[in-house]
């Protein structure tokens, strides 16, 4: 949880289209918010730090006959306010409320950037390729791993590793409207949002 963020939503990036706004189109981004719920309020006295955790799509899992387990797809915590936890109680989110407050506001985004798999260094640090012909065995390989001395590969070379699924946030983003169609809600924010479509993306209102 980052404490600088006032409350936040979870959503699902759609896709980008235009809108118009003050006699000119401007480019937006689509997100979907789905149905969330407040499962509970952190606080000092029982967790040490105060925090809201949001959930979406809960499933109840039968272990066996006799036993259940609650589990939620996806949960995630924002810091809150007094206003927010009046005006939303566990169990249920005043989305009225919520989109009250954070439209016309700066957003703080956050998301995962694609995963890319095991990756190769050409690949992902754009190393040269090597020659192409004459018997050549190096054309994608990485160069020299080390020297004589000190005998071992040195620290931060380049080598070939996992790639994406990096956190990535975004301050400053606004939002220009909300809008609803066929029961489902959107935040139209301003320009584009860099994450696959689909993908989750936690929106807050910045402090």
């Amino acid at each position: 949880m980052i404490r600088s963020w006032l409350f936040g939503l979870i959503t699902f990036k759609k896709e980008m289209t235009t809108v118009a706004s003050n006699g000119s189109l401007v480019p937006v981004t689509l997100l979907h918010v789905p149905d969330i719920d407040v499962v509970r309020y952190k606080t000092i006295d029982k967790d040490w730090y105060e925090a809201v955790v949001l959930w979406y799509q809960k499933k109840i899992i039968q272990h066996k006959k006799w036993t259940s387990k609650v589990v939620y797809k996806k949960m995630v915590e924002f810091a809150y306010d007094d206003d927010f936890k009046s005006n939303n109680p566990v169990g249920s989110l005043n989305r009225d409320y919520v989109f009250s407050r954070i439209r016309e506001k700066s957003l703080h985004i956050v998301g995962f950037v694609k995963g890319r798999g095991y990756a190769w260094v050409v690949k992902k640090f754009w190393a040269q390729w090597g020659p192409e012909t004459h018997g050549s065995k190096f054309h994608r390989h990485i160069w020299s791993m080390g020297c004589r001395k000190p005998r071992r590969v040195i620290k931060w070379h380049i080598h070939a590793w996992h790639m994406g699924t990096n956190r990535v946030s975004i301050k400053g983003k606004r939002c220009l409207d909300v809008f609803f169609h066929n029961s489902n809600s959107y935040l139209v924010v301003h320009w584009s949002i860099p994450w696959s479509y689909n993908d989750y993306v936690y929106c807050s209102l910045m402090a």
